[in-house]
């Protein structure tokens, strides 16, 4: 099997599975699969991000797009605009408040 271009990490930490992040993979996956990019990206289940409360985190890389509350539901969205088209999904992307 060839490297992959992308990865798409999917945090699996108690709270994430909690919140569906299990289904989140498969219908990854799925997706990937539907559309002829499951040679070119991979989907990872990660243990935990020490994100909890914003979960389920998704990280595509290496692109270094954050994703938080995704849901089984996002997943044509990101699949499509993101992984397809090239343009993160705004409405879903991870914003954490900064320390200065």
């Amino acid at each position: 099997m060839p490297i992959p271009d992308r990865h798409i990490l999917v945090c699996s930490g108690d709270d994430c599975r909690k919140r569906g992040s299990k289904k989140l993979c498969k219908a990854l996956k799925e997706a990937l699969d539907d559309r002829g990019l499951k040679r070119t990206t991979k989907v990872l289940e990660i243990d935990c991000f020490d994100q909890c409360a914003h979960g389920p985190i998704v990280l595509v890389y290496p692109d270094a797009t954050w994703y938080s509350g995704v849901k089984e539901a996002d997943v044509e969205t990101v699949v499509e605009r993101h992984l397809v088209g090239g343009e993160p999904v705004k409405e879903k992307l991870y914003r954490r408040a900064h320390k200065k």
